[in-house]
């Protein structure tokens, strides 16, 4: 039959695994903004009315070389070859300020800029020795081509004086202006389909990047550097933080996250195991990667219970943790989530159905079965007071074990 793939229904085929699943528009919209956005934002305001702080032009001449050595740190440490490639560039950035930033090395900078941010918010993590180090290459070969102008212009420049036509309003000349509307687009649309820290991050820094070019005023400037920097560390700090308490695969919180959340749990407070039921046959009849669109979907339904938090426990297995709901609300909504999953029909399909005009053709044909289905079996516990959270999951799990002796496709509560 050859390769199986999993058709589900509208929302439930994809799950993006570096963001939490069922976010609202409204959520998402904030995730865009924090905290890499009110990053910049900070900068921005401190940009506009810093002049009128004591010292503030003292400071801002060292901002940027503590946030590029902070972050430096920070890639060489977590191996973060896209953090490192940009803070190259913002680097040359900074130079371009203390140099004297020459209106005719504008254009060339702002390339830069756009080639090795989007590379940044588009690309994969590979490390330090990653095709990142040639991207910051070629970036500092195109800044490095105008070097000499340094020399012959004085500081500050008069950007918006001396451009011209429809992008006047951006105070870059045109191809400066075409590459960095370029990288808004493509890094918001990277920070959207792949909800990454550092895509939104380098969103940000091109943001703070495109002001420090313009503005007229050092301090100024050498802030929005400094801003810019701050964006790509926050961004590369939220993407490390993800990778650590969300699960790869669901998007769901792990069980790191779990066992901290765990810690916090006041008594009285129910807590679910649940457990797919017969999924390593199932794994093993249909391959892994049907597999994954079965947990998948297992954590989607779960994501969609009211009042609970779901995790990514291990495996096949989840667990649900109800913050003020009593626990027969708790167990009413639990059997709903059971029947959910029950209730979630999908069809495999083979994979080597021919592509092009006569795929579509040959759709019903492909199928294989009726519908298929899989279930779960949920044991839930009460916390007690002083109970320890691993006492607690145990309960929880044995309950679970007894669900599935019983017969599975059921939920227990723990009687202990």
């Amino acid at each position: 039959m050859g390769s199986v793939h999993l058709g589900f229904p509208r929302y439930l085929a994809v799950s993006r695994a570096s963001e939490p699943i069922l976010q609202t528009p409204l959520s998402r919209a904030l995730s865009l903004v924090v905290p890499e956005g009110l990053v910049v934002l900070a900068a921005v305001l401190l940009a506009r009315f810093g002049a009128s702080i004591t010292g503030f032009a003292q400071v801002a001449e060292w901002l940027p070389a503590i946030l590029l050595l902070a972050g430096l740190a920070i890639s060489w440490r977590f191996g973060r070859g896209r953090l490192f490639a940009a803070l190259v560039l913002l680097a040359t950035l900074w130079g371009w300020v203390l140099g004297g930033s020459p209106f005719e090395l504008t254009p060339i900078l702002a390339a830069a800029l756009a080639v090795v941010l989007i590379s940044a918010g588009w690309a994969r993590e590979r490390g330090l020795r990653g095709w990142y180090m040639a991207t910051t290459l070629v970036g500092l070969l195109l800044v490095g081509t105008g070097l000499g102008l340094l020399a012959t212009v004085s500081y500050p420049a008069t950007a918006a004086a001396s451009t011209t036509g429809p992008f006047a309003w951006t105070g870059l000349p045109e191809w400066g202006a075409i590459a960095l509307l370029v990288a808004v687009v493509a890094l918001l649309a990277a920070s959207v389909v792949r909800a990454d820290g550092v895509a939104q991050g380098a969103l940000w820094a091109t943001v703070a990047g495109w002001g420090a070019l313009v503005i007229d005023e050092r301090a100024g400037a050498l802030t929005l550097v400094a801003g810019a920097m701050a964006a790509m560390v926050a961004g590369t700090l939220e993407s490390i933080y993800s990778a650590a308490y969300r699960d790869a695969l669901t998007g769901l919180p792990s069980r790191r996250a779990l066992d901290e959340r765990l810690d916090t749990l006041p008594p009285g407070v129910i807590v679910a195991m649940i457990d797919v039921d017969h999924f390593k046959q199932f794994n093993d009849t249909h391959g892994h990667d049907t597999g994954d669109q079965v947990l998948r979907l297992v954590a989607w339904r779960l994501a969609e219970v009211p009042g609970a938090e779901a995790f990514r426990y291990g495996g096949e297995e989840f667990t649900l943790v109800f913050g003020g709901k009593s626990p027969v609300e708790a167990v009413t909504l639990l059997e709903a989530a059971r029947g959910a999953v029950a209730a979630s029909k999908f069809m495999i399909r083979s994979g080597d159905r021919p592509k092009g005009k006569g795929g579509k053709a040959k759709r019903a044909r492909d199928r294989v079965g009726h519908g298929l289905s899989v279930t779960v079996s949920i044991g839930a516990a009460l916390r007690k007071e002083g109970e320890h959270p691993a006492a607690l999951l145990k309960r929880a799990d044995e309950a679970l074990y007894a669900a599935k002796e019983a017969g599975r496709d059921r939920v227990l509560v723990s009687k202990g």
